[in-house]
């Protein structure tokens, strides 16, 4: 497309404006609907839990923290021009690469905390563990700073088409033609995580698949006849660390990855020659911002997911439980920044550098939580937590119906687990080095 193409018709940008209404009603909707899942989450302390059901709720928090960025993206009104002409964006070019900065960063980031979803439960399946609490607070992190470089890397691109004009509304032929054809390589640049983030699924998938065989197989008869007893003890303890595996982190998150692969669909879209050559035409309104207004909808689907499970939906009524603690919550936090800094100034500043500070919150000595994190609570905060953890596990069956089906699963897990409770315990029982051994 050369510089003597025509700009986009005028004509047409009124339904565009209904079009951008939508996805700005979408996104408020979906920002308060993440805001209330986190409620939820953090008002019943399921964070907090030290077992594999706060490993997976600590995810499901990054997922619900990805989606609100990009819920606040839609909101912006990037693609609403003023009437009567309909021709002047309401925004400057300017702004336009700085909201779009917004945009990308939800959608990297979100993409890449799916990548994590489904690592974590690779690993859960694996191992029958989580990864240890430093390894995963370094991978959301390192998430989010690539989401962030990733949202650089169109920035400053697009400044660059718009220098010197970042003030107007109206982009010129060949700059609206470099911002389109910018736009198609960002989304091409992210298929790539979302590529190995499937195929990982896939194997992912498979393996448990072959596990939930041997599983049933091994609960009706006793196998590995052959093996000696401490070998044989391993093994069955290496797999009702697997079932838990499976039960509590890769079942239920698994809704989350195969709605995200619905909505991978329209950014595919996006990406396409045909998509870019019609969006610099008369014809945007008919493939990039319909799009996007169907991407919008995916972070009201993300917690309508969230709250298909029933106690979920009970933990969401009661809310004379969880906004009180939630409340409670925001207040020890801002208690213990105001104590720190209080602490920090009152210390000399030739002494201050040589401070180390010890966050006494964390505990590494976990076997299975491996660092997670414990507040310094009282006795009642500790109870809530405890009745949080009774609560989350009593539903954490649901999950794991969808194996055998309720009683049968929890019936062959019980045999799985007496068998090994009888077995003479080995010299090491650790899982790793069962791994290793068979």
């Amino acid at each position: 497309m050369s510089s003597s193409t025509p700009q986009p018709s005028c004509e047409y940008n009124e339904l565009r404006n209904q079009l951008q209404t939508g996805m700005s009603v979408f996104g408020i909707i979906g920002f308060f609907a993440c805001v209330v899942t986190l409620g939820v989450i953090f008002g019943h302390r399921l964070d907090r839990l030290p077992t594999m059901l706060g490993h997976r709720y600590r995810t499901i928090v990054m997922l619900m923290l990805s989606n609100m960025v990009y819920s606040v993206a839609n909101v912006i009104p990037v693609w609403y021009t003023r009437p009567p002409t309909y021709c002047e964006f309401l925004l400057t070019n300017v702004q336009y690469c700085d909201s779009r900065f917004i945009w990308f960063l939800g959608k990297y980031w979100l993409a890449l905390n799916e990548c994590l979803v489904v690592g974590f439960s690779a690993y859960a399946l694996r191992c029958g563990k989580t990864v240890p609490w430093r390894v995963e607070v370094s991978l959301h992190a390192a998430a989010f700073l690539f989401a962030v470089a990733a949202a650089i890397g169109w920035t400053v691109p697009c400044r660059d088409i718009y220098d010197g004009s970042g003030g107007n509304k109206i982009p010129t032929n060949e700059q609206f033609e470099k911002q389109v054809r910018l736009i198609s390589i960002m989304l091409r640049t992210w298929l790539v995580p979302v590529g190995g983030a499937i195929v990982l699924w896939i194997f992912t998938k498979y393996h448990a698949w072959t596990l939930l065989r041997e599983w049933a197989a091994e609960a009706g008869s006793v196998i590995h006849a052959n093996m000696l007893p401490n070998a044989r003890h391993i093994h069955r303890q290496l797999a009702v660390q697997q079932m838990k595996g499976y039960a509590e982190i890769m079942k239920p998150l698994e809704p989350f990855f195969v709605l995200f692969l619905v909505f991978v669909v329209p950014p595919i879209i996006m990406s396409t020659h045909y998509c870019i050559e019609i969006t610099a035409t008369d014809s945007a309104e008919y493939c990039q911002v319909p799009c996007e207004l169907a991407l919008s909808v995916r972070t009201i689907a993300t917690v309508a997911v969230y709250f298909t499970m029933r106690e979920e939906r009970q933990r969401l009524w009661s809310t004379s439980v969880w906004i009180p603690t939630v409340l409670s919550r925001i207040r020890s936090f801002m208690c213990c920044v105001e104590t720190r800094k209080a602490r920090l100034q009152s210390i000399p500043t030739d002494t201050r550098r040589h401070i180390v500070y010890v966050d006494d919150r964390y505990d590494s000595s976990g076997d299975e939580s491996d660092g997670v994190p414990v507040d310094a609570q009282s006795d009642d905060a500790q109870s809530d937590d405890a009745h949080a953890y009774a609560y989350a596990s009593a539903g954490g069956g649901g999950a794991a119906g969808g194996i055998f089906g309720g009683e049968t699963w929890n019936a062959r897990t019980a045999l799985l687990s007496a068998d090994v409770s009888n077995e003479v315990d080995p010299v090491d029982t650790d899982v790793t080095s069962a791994e290793q051994r068979l």
